[in-house]
């Protein structure tokens, strides 16, 4: 009843726009001056037209938000009868007005877009997203017959009843009037679709925005319907130009209606049988984008063999027939497969967002393609005449191009829209139980569905309750249309030897566009089938790679002598080519088989000079972890301490590496490899690991000292009985070192040293979570952890619960000293006695150095140094540390009061000559725009690192890159990759997309933050409004820094956290106002 309803609405419909746009063409071409330049004033008409549906566009989405959607679809139907009314009166009383004939082609485009504004409005919400991609094709052929009845009935009217003159005479007029017959009809057909079936309810404030929403967002709502809006825009600017040249070819011929008619009219034919037979199997076996790449590449193609051979083809010799070429590409894959497979890529969207969808893309975005495209071509008409023909084809090339991209970004934008409907629409909670039938015949019912989600969960739940019909299922879903569901049917089944022949594989193999699937059936048909050995010489020299590969890791998984021969001779030879390419691909093969002794190969991959190669030789290292590996990995770690690779390689060996990195300890390495060394260990996780990490602790490195204690809290470590007195010990050494700092911290209080009051703090906090650590590992690990992060995250209503639990766990001494601090250590600070002046504490600091306190606390004692402290600072000139390396040649240089050559005197007596030459050197020659701790407080001034201690800024402020941004410099362009952001130390940045401003900022300020975590195009430009010093920091630093620093993360996420309590706190304030 639906289909036939919606498809009679739609045919009636189709038919009164056929009548109209052959009767406008002809009248447009016949009764105007044959001087008259037709090819701009039919540039104008698009203009003109694109302009009014611009306007018509906005009407309908405020009535759309406004409007019963009823009275809406009523509303565009009734216009439409009245605007063909208008026409057949008004052309029946003065046939060669030429405003009439001018406005009719110009009413055309109108009509053709509110029609289908109307008619895909109520398609979808009478359907479904299944429905929806199944009917649509099949609603959309009801069309099609009712334009072939259409243009033919010119044919009927003007020749074959041309003996009659009344109709010769009137034959337009008798058009249009059939035309508005038909649409008098649709509004019948309309009147009973709202009568009798019921239409999705909507609710247009389910989708309410902030203030502080993109424009993007704010236009299109959702970031599919601008990948939809954009691919639509990429479609209508290829056609106009191709219509255009079209017509223009056309008016050559002796009665252009005539033509046009029959033209048209075949033209539909072929849609009509290609859209019967073709589109739905089209659409079922190749998949949503190759389905949606027919069109463009074909138009693409078309246009390319025109530009280059423009008259090699006989059929082609004329520029008519070209046009008409590329015309039947346009119309046939346009109405018969690509525009069906659009409408339904909107369904898995809600209401709302459908309709909105629909609205914006035919009422704004297509309009806005005919504007551009209407400008183009009167601009090549009126300056590029002689070149007119041949800037089409190029503009049709370069636009078929631009439709192909935004059928790639549309299909990772569907794919998402999915996955998100997938959340809201299958089983709440961790796992479906079933218990019954009746669940079972529930989860049956899921295996039908679109999604891939849906249908792998429910083979999963299968799989634990009826293993036969599982396996049975696993076979039928091979010829899944969805990949992901192909794929996991072939791995599982790869699970039950035997369960499928060969033949059925190597027809997967062959037939599938999707490399996962084919290199799973290829390596499962060598692995376990009864092969055919040409089949497998052919995937063992096929010009794709993933399929040699799975070819060769198939046959060595054999097993068999013949099999491990054939593919270890062929192993070999890519692993010992020259080629970088074949050498990576030898790795992975390694890396799958993850055989240990295939060491060799592997060996070679890491002495390799080419880089690209040497971290796939790290990453192969930790699949197969062979101990042989273990000298030349350790070297590379010496080399690259921070490597996420070598340290998995290094975890992955086990104990032979936990050997070697003990004696590196032995020879104290340096901060950054002992780093990785707690990594490792920390990934080990053992006692082995555990007594090295152990061990740690006594590295005379603050740093590496509170990581392994962190390290051995991750593990969960608990120590033997026979050491707690030892760790206890420990504990108490820790707490005498809090209260000390706290006693430092009242000194630089009271004498005003704010710096020196913060930095204190953050020793102060990190020395207790030391303390906590050293806890969990003599008392019980949960609650005293549990108790840490309640009072460390300052959650108030449990804090009294956790400072009972240390009171009831700890003994009286050690509760009485630790409660006070982590309760209200202002209050502690108050009853500390001043036992030091604040100069004697600095230099305490800066002759303790790292073994006792962090960078940062290091940095700012050496800013406050006095004059008689500069022996003390010298050591730091020659630090590998970046921020005391600059700090202290700064701070040397301030005592020196700016003089050129450095008073030797203030270095002390233990300074000899060839070392003041060395500082004297650094002095003169170091320069820098900002030092470090500038750095490291512009980042601490931002609210997006302001939650972040200093300390743990250090790394990101070492290595952000100064930018100094001349007035009028562009950083970035809206659409521009972002992969890094930006920190303003001074000036002004404006960010702004043309004349529209979103945002003024100036120092402290930062923008660009989300190309941090998520490589997107730029939604705005940046540019500087005066001279401006930024600091820059960069996607893959900002990511190794997260992964290589816990506490970090953990403060980074803290802020985002924050952030978006406060976004949904200002969100509620704004509804609730």
């Amino acid at each position: 009843m639906k289909v036939w309803l919606i498809s009679k609405h739609h045919f009636l419909q189709g038919l009164g726009i056929a009548f109209i746009h052959i009767t406008a063409v002809k009248l447009f071409f016949k009764d105007f001056n044959p001087d008259s330049p037709h090819y701009k004033d039919l540039a104008i008409i698009i203009i003109i037209a694109a302009v009014i549906q611009l306007i018509a566009g906005r009407i309908y989405a405020y009535f759309e938000h406004h409007a019963k959607f009823e009275k809406l679809q009523k509303g565009v139907v009734a216009s439409l009868i009245l605007i063909a009314l208008f026409f057949t009166i008004s052309l029946w009383i003065d046939p060669k007005n030429k405003f009439l004939i001018f406005g009719l082609l110009t009413s055309y485009y109108l009509i053709y877009q509110i029609s289908n504004l109307e008619l895909w409005g109520v398609a979808s919400l009478l359907f479904d997203v299944r429905q929806g991609k199944r009917l649509f094709s099949l609603i959309s052929i009801g069309n099609i017959p009712a334009k072939i009845i259409g243009y033919f009935s010119y044919l009927v009217l003007y020749k074959v009843f041309a003996e009659i003159y009344f109709i010769k005479a009137n034959t337009y007029q008798i058009m249009l009037a059939i035309g508005f017959l038909s649409f008098l009809g649709s509004y019948s057909v309309l009147n009973t679709i709202i009568k009798r079936l019921p239409l999705q309810k909507i609710d247009h404030h389910l989708h309410h925005h902030g203030s502080a929403e993109s424009i993007m967002l704010k236009i299109f709502k959702s970031p599919f319907i601008f990948a939809m809006g954009v691919l639509s825009f990429c479609a209508y600017i290829t056609f106009y130009p191709i219509e255009y040249k079209f017509l223009l070819d056309a008016n050559n011929t002796e009665d252009i209606a005539a033509f046009i008619a029959v033209y048209y009219g075949v033209l539909h034919v072929i849609s009509g049988l290609f859209q019967t037979f073709f589109s739905n199997r089209i659409i079922q076996k190749y998949g949503v984008l190759p389905s949606l790449m027919v069109l463009p590449v074909l138009l693409f193609l078309g246009s390319l063999l025109w530009l280059i051979f423009p008259q090699s083809f006989v059929f082609m010799k004329t520029t008519l027939t070209m046009s008409m070429l590329v015309m039947l590409i346009w119309v046939v894959v346009y109405y018969s497969l690509y525009n069906p497979l659009f409408l339904g890529l909107f369904q898995p969207l809600d209401a709302p967002s459908r309709l909105h969808g629909h609205t914006v893309v035919k009422g704004l975005i297509n309009p806005l393609a005919m504007l551009v495209a209407g400008l183009i071509i009167l601009g090549l008409n009126l300056y590029a005449l002689e070149y007119k023909v041949i800037s089409i084809i190029v503009l049709t090339i370069f636009s078929s191009l631009l439709f192909i991209f935004a059928v790639v970004r549309v299909n990772k934008q569907y794919t998402l829209s999915l996955q998100q409907g997938i959340q809201s629409k299958f089983f709440r909670g961790d796992r479906f139980v079933v218990v019954d039938q009746k669940h079972i015949h529930i989860i049956e019912k899921r295996l039908q569905s679109d999604f891939p989600a849906d249908i792998i969960y429910s083979l999963d739940v299968l799989h634990n309750v009826d293993i036969k019909r599982y396996k049975k299922l696993l076979i039928h879903h091979l010829t899944s249309v969805h990949p992901d569901v192909q794929m996991y049917c072939l791995q599982k089944i790869s699970e039950f030897p035997g369960l499928i022949d060969g033949e059925t594989i190597i027809k997967i193999a062959n037939e599938s566009d999707v490399d996962q699937i084919r290199k799973i059936a290829v390596e499962l048909y060598c692995r376990t089938a009864e092969f055919d050995q040409d089949i497998v010489n052919s995937f063992m020299e096929s010009e794709n790679v993933i399929v040699r590969k799975a070819a060769l890791t198939g046959l060595i998984k054999r097993g068999d002598l013949e099999s491990v021969v054939l593919a270890g001779q062929q192993l070999l030879g890519l692993m010992y080519s020259d080629v970088p390419e074949h050498q990576i691909q030898a790795l992975e093969i390694i890396g799958d088989l993850g055989i240990r002794s295939y060491y060799k190969p592997v060996l070679t991959a890491l002495k390799s000079d080419n880089e690209e190669v040497r971290n796939k030789g790290i990453e192969i290292s930790a699949e197969i972890a062979n101990p042989k590996l273990l000298t030349d990995l350790l070297i590379i770690l010496y080399q690259r301490p921070n490597s996420q690779l070598i340290r998995m390689a290094l975890a992955k060996m086990g104990e032979p590496a936990l050997d070697e990195l003990e004696n590196i300890i032995l020879k104290d390495p340096p901060v950054p490899v002992m780093k990785s060394i707690i990594r490792i260990c920390e990934k080990v996780s053992n006692k082995r690991s555990a007594e090295i990490l152990v061990g740690a602790l006594e590295y005379p490195n603050t740093l590496i000292q509170n990581d392994a204690a962190s390290a051995l809290n991750a593990i969960k470590f608990q120590a033997d009985s026979d050491n707690f007195n030892l760790w206890y010990r420990q504990s108490e050494e820790l707490l005498d070192r809090i209260y000390n700092y706290i006693e430092f911290l009242r000194t630089f209080e009271k004498d005003g040293y704010e710096k020196m009051v913060s930095a204190m703090w953050i020793e102060v906090d990190s020395l207790c979570v030391r303390l906590f650590n050293y806890l969990s590992f003599i008392y019980d690990h949960s609650l005293i952890q549990r108790s840490k992060n309640i009072l460390f995250f300052n959650n108030p209503g449990n804090k009294a619960n956790a400072l009972e639990t240390l009171d009831q766990q700890l003994p009286g001494k050690l509760s009485r000293r630790l409660i006070p601090i982590v309760e209200n250590p202002e209050e502690l600070i108050i009853e500390v006695t001043k036992a030091y002046t604040s100069a004697e504490i600095v230099n305490h600091i800066v002759v303790s150095g790292l073994q006792r306190f962090n960078r940062w606390t290091l940095a700012i004692a050496i800013q406050n140094c006095p004059k008689t402290n500069i022996p003390e600072i010298g050591p730091y000139l020659f630090s590998s540390s970046i921020i005391l390396h600059d700090t202290a040649v700064e701070r040397v240089k301030q005592l020196n009061k700016g003089n050129a050559i450095l008073d030797k005197r203030l270095l002390g007596d233990k300074i000899n000559d060839s070392l003041y030459q060395k500082i004297q050197s650094k002095l003169e020659h170091e320069q820098s725009t900002l030092l470090t701790i500038e750095k490291v407080i512009a980042l601490k001034g931002t609210s997006l690192f302001s939650n972040i201690p200093e300390n743990l800024l250090i790394d990101i402020a070492e290595v952000l890159q100064v930018d100094e941004i001349k007035k009028g410099d562009v950083l970035f362009n809206t659409g521009d990759t972002g992969n890094c952001m930006y920190i303003i130390y001074e000036g002004v940045i404006r960010i702004h997309s043309g004349s529209t401003v979103f945002a003024i900022l100036n120092a402290r300020d930062f923008f660009g933050e989300f190309a941090l975590l998520d490589t997107q195009p730029r939604s705005a430009t940046a540019t500087a409004d005066e001279d401006s010093l930024l600091l820059k920091l960069n996607q893959d630093i900002f990511y190794e820094l997260l992964t290589d620093d816990k506490e970090f993360a953990k403060g980074f996420l803290k802020t985002l956290t924050q952030r978006l309590r406060d976004q949904n706190e200002k969100l509620m304030k704004l509804e609730a106002s």
